[in-house]
């Protein structure tokens, strides 16, 4: 897990595998509602405190229209490469 820093934004990235980029999977930040949304499992992690969450057991589905709302919406920050 990376997280840096640009323009005042946090970028979170995750990866997986040994220094493979192609491993990177883009999170969404939604601002209206402070979490982070990973579109390709549909899955929705709380932030507190400025700090995701990403414990399973904190995790949520999101719902369908949570879904077509967060992926098209101009507002949500995308993160990773």
């Amino acid at each position: 897990m990376l997280v840096t820093e640009s323009g005042g934004d946090h970028v979170l990235e995750i990866t997986t595998g040994k220094g493979s980029s192609h491993g990177a999977r883009q999170l969404l930040y939604v601002p209206s509602e402070n979490v982070l949304y990973n579109p390709r499992k549909r899955v929705v992690y709380e932030v507190r405190d400025s700090i995701a969450v990403l414990l399973p057991d904190e995790t949520k589905p999101a719902t369908d229209a949570e879904h077509d709302a967060w992926t098209s919406d101009p507002s949500v920050i995308k993160t990773g490469k």
